[in-house]
């Protein structure tokens, strides 16, 4: 039988897992799939990571190094 410590502990970690699931949905809402310069899928992880995301790595990069040589 479950005493209350275990029953206090379950309970915080569905509501926390449910919090988590609330804030990557939240995270990821107004991020882009595909990148807006290759049109290539953008991994969940780094809508996740970077919100707002709109290019993939790869175009990233670029695009950080075109900036450092214009400068």
């Amino acid at each position: 039988m479950a005493d209350l410590t275990d029953i206090a502990q379950e309970r915080i970690e569905r509501e926390l897992d449910a919090k988590l699931a609330t804030m990557r949905i939240a995270q990821t809402k107004n991020s882009e799939q595909f990148c807006l310069s290759c049109g290539n899928d953008i991994p969940e992880k780094r809508r996740i990571a970077i919100p707002d995301v709109q290019l993939c790595v790869g175009c990233k990069e670029v695009e950080e190094a075109h900036k450092r040589n214009h400068r």
